[in-house]
């Protein structure tokens, strides 16, 4: 375990294991540790970096979230990078965590080998999705097991970031709607996104993966029968298989 400050921000990190190095990325409202598990069981097999991302977990707090979040971060963790030493490397991201692989891609095409991208959002955010969030999250946190989690994932000012993390949310599809700023049909990287049909928070998982597919023929995807939001964390046996096959074929 490990900090390093990038532009004043004090960055929480952990890195372990050896092969391919593989730069594991989390969603909004959670942290890290969300993906501990995960984290075990692929360095056992990769190079694994897993961060706290600016404002979560035990990385430092921002005084204000930027608007253009996911495309904030991504520009973020060029230097996170660079400050790690790391020059060639694969990114795995689970829901928001996709929205900043892909925004990374276009941002350092030439250093970044691989895209898993598990749980993606969609190219763009929908006002049904947001009004959705924004309610449902004002109704979980007066849940007690709820308001653990959320404890477990940040600390005492979980509510802080829950709260500047749907502000955010409402005022990015109020000024730009669009998640990734990049043509995908221009990516040649090589590109895997995953998904569960029952995803509860993108319950068109099938459609948004088809319109990927649709932008970038060359994308690799599969659609999971079982699990929910993120696949990864809910089918995760079967998930780490098929990763260690999207990179047996890289070879």
């Amino acid at each position: 375990m490990s900090y390093t400050m990038i532009d004043g921000i004090n960055i929480f990190y952990e890195r372990a294991g050896s092969g391919p190095c593989l730069l594991i990325l989390h969603g909004n409202t959670v942290s890290s540790k969300m993906h501990t598990a995960l984290f075990d069981n692929l360095k056992e097999y990769y190079n694994v970096i897993s961060l706290d991302l600016p404002g979560h977990g035990k990385s430092d707090r921002l005084q204000e979230w930027p608007i253009h979040f996911w495309h904030w971060q991504a520009q973020f963790l060029t230097k996170f990078m660079k400050a790690i030493n790391v020059h060639q490397y694969s990114i795995l991201g689970y829901s928001g965590g996709a929205l900043i692989a892909f925004n990374l891609l276009f941002l350092q095409p030439d250093r970044i080998k691989s895209v898993i991208a598990d749980s993606f959002l969609g190219l763009e955010s929908e006002i049904d999705t947001v009004e959705n969030i924004d309610a449902e999250r004002a109704h979980a946190k007066h849940l007690p097991e709820v308001r653990d989690f959320w404890k477990n994932m940040h600390g005492n000012d979980w509510e802080n970031i829950i709260d500047q993390d749907t502000n955010m949310i409402k005022k990015h599809h109020a000024q730009y709607k669009k998640y990734v700023f990049g043509d995908l049909s221009k990516i040649t990287t090589k590109v895997f996104i995953t998904g569960s049909k029952n995803d509860s928070m993108v319950p068109r998982m099938e459609d948004v993966l088809n319109q990927l597919k649709q932008k970038n023929p060359n994308f690799t995807t599969i659609l999971y029968e079982n699990g929910n939001h993120p696949a990864c964390l809910t089918v995760m046996d079967e998930y780490i298989q098929d990763v260690q096959n999207f990179f047996n074929q890289l070879d």
